[in-house]
């Protein structure tokens, strides 16, 4: 146990946490790793076992003239994680601070617009000043770009947090040429919207039909089996960007608490992550995303049988391609 000095480390060392836990280091109240020269070796090196499970404690420092930084070294660090909360998440961060969460906020405190959520479900409000390290870059996954009820299902007065996800898909369609869904008006997730004056395709947010997006895909099967036709929604090649968004959590966020409940976006969504665009698409820029800032599929119906709408950045919405045209989409879920 170290308590109240410094065990001084570099160069090549393993001491990795066993299942009797007796290569473990245990801190004591105030011990601490002081880290002299780079330490050789990828992974996680070395295991503290602290005395009390306790946020913003320093457990490694820095030697004087160190050929290296902390910033290099953490990751080399794990923490035994703490029997009594095993919610909690221990880590030591790119600064040798003791952390049991990547944000400000906790995993349960309210999310409001422009925050980023981690992977552990904290999160941390977007600012014009904000700095993340490439620790918490690479634990971001979504920033949130709405909270209310404009949304829901009718008659459903629960208020929503939605975040989209921090990548994109490319060169998606809608449906292919030879899916069911094709050539058929599913007029269960059609959505209408006032014409601009003085246009002939843009569109104001006034938007009507339905809205949630999280289950439209499965709205799309029912409506084909309860219309004689046949349901093949459960062949991804066929509706390419619905399951990209709907497989989201599964490609990019495995290990966490968030692997599903992805989904593409209704018109309605869109048009209140474009009321709050600029924020949103800064916060995503911070985190190293891809920022929404091109056609983009929604996954409700138009008028037309073959054409979906999609969401055009800086000029509202446009319904004038079909289906099987391919574009981006970015997957959205509920936080």
């Amino acid at each position: 146990m170290i308590n109240g000095s410094n065990l001084n480390m570099k160069g090549a060392v393993s001491m990795p946490s066993t299942a009797a836990k007796n290569n473990d280091i245990n801190l004591g109240t105030s011990g601490a790793i002081t880290i002299t020269g780079a330490l050789s070796g990828t992974g996680t090196l070395v295991t503290l076992t602290p005395y009390s499970y306790t946020a913003d404690k320093q457990v490694l420092k820095l030697g004087t003239g160190a050929d290296t930084t902390l910033a290099n070294e953490y990751s080399k660090f794990g923490v035994t994680q703490q029997a009594s909360s095993p919610s909690v998440i221990w880590r030591v961060d790119s600064t040798g601070y003791l952390r049991d969460k990547y944000g400000a906020k906790t995993a349960s405190a309210t999310k409001a617009v422009g925050d980023i959520v981690f992977k552990d479900g904290s999160a941390t409000s977007y600012t014009s000043s904000l700095t993340l390290s490439d620790e918490l870059k690479a634990a971001a996954i979504a920033v949130i770009f709405y909270v209310g009820t404009d949304c829901n299902y009718s008659g459903n007065t629960t208020s929503r947090t939605l975040g989209i996800g921090l990548k994109k898909g490319s060169s998606k369609a809608w449906c292919i040429d030879t899916a069911s869904a094709y050539s058929v008006k599913i007029t269960s997730i059609e959505c209408s919207a006032s014409l601009v004056s003085g246009t002939s395709q843009q569109y104001a947010e006034t938007i009507t039909g339905d809205k949630n997006g999280s289950d439209n895909l499965s709205q799309i099967g029912t409506f084909l089996s309860n219309n004689s036709y046949t349901n093949d929604t459960s062949t991804a090649a066929n509706y390419p960007a619905f399951y990209y968004c709907k497989n989201y959590g599964t490609n990019y966020l495995s290990g966490t608490s968030y692997t599903s409940g992805w989904y593409l976006p209704s018109l309605k969504e869109w048009s209140m992550f474009d009321t709050n665009s600029v924020t949103v698409n800064n916060a995503i820029a911070l985190c190293g995303g891809a920022q929404v800032s091109a056609m983009t599929w929604t996954s409700s119906q138009a008028n037309s049988a073959k054409s979906p709408w999609y969401y055009l950045p800086g000029r509202d919405f446009w319904n004038n391609n079909t289906k099987n045209i391919t574009m981006g989409c970015h997957a959205i879920r509920e936080f």
